[in-house]
C-alpha cells in the first residue's frame, strides 16, 4: 500500500525522535554520573559469588549510573565505550566531589610553586586536608608533584575529650559586664577569742628557761 507524503514525513519525524531518545541514554550523559577512586577496578556482568569481568576502568574514569542494588553495595554503571555492569560502590564518588576538585584546582591555578617534590608511596589527593576527607585521585609511587600550600589536620584520638572553644567576643563581653555589676564581696578578718592562728610562731616564757621542753 502506498504512503502518502505527510505519512512519509510523520515516520521520519518518528525516528528521528527515537534516535534521540536512543543517543542521550546512550551517549548523550543523562544519566547520574559517578567517577572511579580506585586506582583500577573492573565491572562484572552480575552481582552474584560466581562472575564475569567485563570491562576494567582506571583511577579518575567518569562512567554513567544506570541503577544502584537495595543496599546500595554495588552500583550498575556504563562506561564512555559502552560496556555496562557492575561495580562496588566504595570505588566510586560523586558528582560533587568531582566538581570540588575542579573548583579547588581553579582556584590556585594562580597560585607560585613552593616547592617540588615526590611521592615515597601510593598517595590519595583529597579535596581538603584530612584522611577522612573524600579523596578522587590517586599519585603511584615516585610521582613527582608541585607543592602550593601547605595545610595541617588535627588528629583526635580515640576516647579524648574535645578541645574547648575559645569564647565568642559577645560571651564575653557579658562575663565582663556581669563583673563590673556585681562587684566581688570583701572579706572581713575573723577575730579568735582563744587560741592562736595555725602557723602563728610566739616567744618562748622565760620562767620556762633554756633547756630542752622535755625536763619540765
Amino acid at each position: 500500500m502506498s504512503r502518502t507524503l505527510p505519512q512519509l514525513c510523520a515516520i521520519a519525524a518518528l525516528a528521528l525522535v527515537l534516535s534521540a531518545t536512543a543517543c542521550k541514554n546512550h551517549g548523550g550523559r543523562s544519566h547520574e554520573a559517578a567517577y572511579v577512586s580506585a586506582p583500577q577496578t573492573f565491572l562484572r556482568d552480575r552481582v552474584a559469588t560466581v562472575y564475569n569481568k567485563v570491562a576494567t576502568v582506571k583511577n579518575g574514569e567518569r562512567l554513567d549510573v544506570l541503577e544502584r542494588t537495595t543496599n546500595k553495595r554495588f552500583v550498575h554503571v556504563r562506561t564512555a565505550g559502552g560496556a555496562d555492569g557492575w561495580v562496588e560502590q566504595r570505588s566510586l564518588v560523586s558528582q560533587d566531589v568531582f566538581d570540588a576538585f575542579q573548583k579547588l584546582a581553579q582556584q590556585n591555578a594562580k597560585v607560585p610553586v613552593q616547592a617540588q617534590s615526590t611521592t615515597h608511596a601510593e598517595t590519595n589527593l583529597h579535596v581538603a586536608p584530612g584522611r577522612d576527607m573524600e579523596h578522587l585521585y590517586q599519585l603511584p609511587q615516585g610521582g613527582r608533584l608541585s607543592v602550593l600550600k601547605r595545610a595541617f589536620a588535627q588528629k583526635v584520638l580515640p576516647g579524648a575529650a574535645p578541645k574547648a572553644k575559645p569564647p565568642s567576643p559577645s560571651s564575653a563581653k557579658e562575663a565582663e559586664k556581669d563583673k563590673e555589676e556585681d562587684p566581688p564581696e570583701k572579706v572581713r578578718p575573723q577575730a579568735h577569742s582563744g587560741g592562736l592562728a595555725a602557723g602563728t610562731r610566739c616567744a618562748r616564757p622565760s620562767w620556762l628557761g633554756s633547756g630542752s621542753p622535755g625536763g619540765f
